[in-house]
């Protein structure tokens, strides 16, 4: 592995950085869209069962805005090296061309 050379697809990266960015809106999104539906359940819901089902909702919006930052963050990356990428192929692209001297 450590002998192959680097190389990437830029628009594969451009692509990969948008949908990684879609998928942490769609699943914020998500969550706030089913929240005062989950809301008006719980309120009415008393006992243990209601506090248990409280406790693991809260549990999974936790864990879900975890996986939103990260995913966005990743998307931040991703954007990132596409961007440095594309700066170190049009370096090499003018080397070549002032190099090719026909």
């Amino acid at each position: 592995m450590g002998s192959e050379p680097l190389s990437a697809v830029l628009e594969e990266l451009h692509d990969l950085c948008r949908s990684t960015g879609r998928v942490a809106d769609e699943l914020a999104r998500g969550l706030g869209s089913v929240q005062p539906d989950i809301e008006r359940v719980a309120d009415g819901w008393v006992g243990a069962s209601g506090s248990a089902f409280d406790a693991h909702w809260e549990s999974v919006c936790s864990r879900a805005r975890v996986v939103t930052r990260e995913l966005a963050s990743i998307a931040v990356v991703l954007d990132q090296a596409t961007r440095d990428y594309a700066k170190a192929d049009d370096s090499v692209a003018l080397r070549v061309s002032v190099l090719n001297l026909e």
